[in-house]
């Protein structure tokens, strides 16, 4: 067997059904190596600006230790755990999820000085690093980093053309998947038209949901503005829900409280948020920048056509311009892929159907046969 040490910071609920179907590989011995456990108790998490704890984030079944059992950690204490797990363990593969960090970045340094082999995947691309800072920093970081690392794992297009401008090191595929929710829970009619009362929405209502952090760079008050701006141009009634908390939440919800088909719902747990992608029709994320948004795996997993701005770095993999959805420039191109959607039933088929097709290239499985072809020889 092959014996795999994987490096993260915190258990995390998009990451575990992939673990857990990795470890159940007779080639390959995976342990993952968790900073902190703090994720699987209630924590403050600062861009959502509250206190939460994701539903079944504790329920995962892959082979795992932590190094601290809380925030607290002590830099000295983590040098001296990982190397003794690493000295312990002997693995042929360190692989680690980041290098923006002290610790990531010691953890290379270690495997390398006790000869394991060190995979790197990260989430870089090349948007909005034009700037003459950005260009010097990453050249050094490079300089230092490379030859440390073995392979590079790229998590889609954007991701290797980062990696492809910086190094000459061999660049692998694997591909950045969710575990899916649409399998996660049986969804009954009788739940969708509870909800939908609970919410006050109009039974025939066409619904655009935004699922994703109430933050500036996450871009919702756009979305907002353009709601308001073509909802009279649409043939039905159309309701947006917006899901989610952040730092500008309360600001949006006093601007726009007098409006009566925007609905705020807070932040929504993995239980319930099946049923929200199952209720609705339409899948937007319109953020000024995202490293990938992975919410737009779950709602093509739910079978939603999808729409996004140019600079969520998913959309250059998933989003099939006029095939599942759009990927957006401006407002008025936001504005207009909208209501074209809206107010045509055959494209709202074609896309939700090929959003299913395309996802399923983006499925643990096909992110597992992957995995195998990097680690199994």
């Amino acid at each position: 067997m092959i014996k795999i040490l994987y490096f993260l910071d915190h258990p995390i609920q998009y990451q575990n059904p992939f673990l857990d179907r990795i470890s159940l590989s007779s080639k390959i011995n995976l342990n993952v190596i968790y900073l902190s456990d703090f994720s699987l108790k209630p924590y403050f998490d600062e861009g959502l600006n509250k206190t939460i704890k994701f539903d079944d984030i504790e329920n995962f079944s892959h082979k795992h230790q932590f190094i601290f059992k809380d925030k607290n950690k002590s830099k000295i204490k983590f040098l001296i755990r990982l190397t003794k797990i690493l000295f312990k363990e002997k693995p042929k593969y360190f692989w680690v999820h980041g290098y923006s960090n002290f610790y990531s970045m010691s953890s290379i340094i270690i495997a390398r000085l006790l000869s394991i082999k060190v995979l790197l995947r990260g989430e870089s691309s090349n948007f909005f690093k034009n700037n003459l800072k950005s260009k010097i920093s990453i050249f050094l970081f490079f300089k230092i980093i490379d030859p440390l690392i073995t392979n590079y794992l790229a998590i889609g297009k954007k991701n290797k053309e980062f990696y492809l401008n910086n190094t000459k090191k061999n660049i692998l595929k694997l591909p950045y998947i969710v575990g899916n929710l649409s399998k996660k829970k049986i969804i009954k009619k009788e739940d969708l038209m509870n909800l939908r009362k609970k919410i006050q929405i109009k039974q025939n209502s066409f619904i655009i949901f935004y699922n994703a952090k109430i933050i500036d760079r996450k871009n919702p008050e756009l979305l907002i503005k353009s709601f308001l701006k073509i909802e009279k141009a649409c043939k039905i009634p159309v309701t947006l829900i917006i899901a989610g908390d952040g730092n500008i939440k309360d600001r949006l919800i006093n601007r726009y409280k007098n409006f009566r088909n925007i609905k705020f719902v807070g932040f929504i747990n993995q239980n319930l948020l099946c049923q929200f992608y199952a209720l609705s029709d339409l899948f937007v994320l319109p953020s000024k920048y995202d490293a990938w948004g992975l919410v737009v795996n779950e709602a093509m997993s739910f079978s939603k056509p999808v729409i996004t701005s140019r600079n969520v770095i998913s959309s250059y993999d998933l989003v099939k311009q006029n095939v599942n959805g759009v990927a957006f420039n401006n407002k008025f191109h936001l504005e207009q892929s909208i209501i074209n959607i809206i107010n045509n039933k055959d494209i709202r088929y074609r896309y939700s159907k090929n959003s299913k097709i395309i996802i399923k290239n983006w499925s643990i499985e096909t992110a597992n046969k992957y995995f195998h072809k990097i680690f199994v020889k």
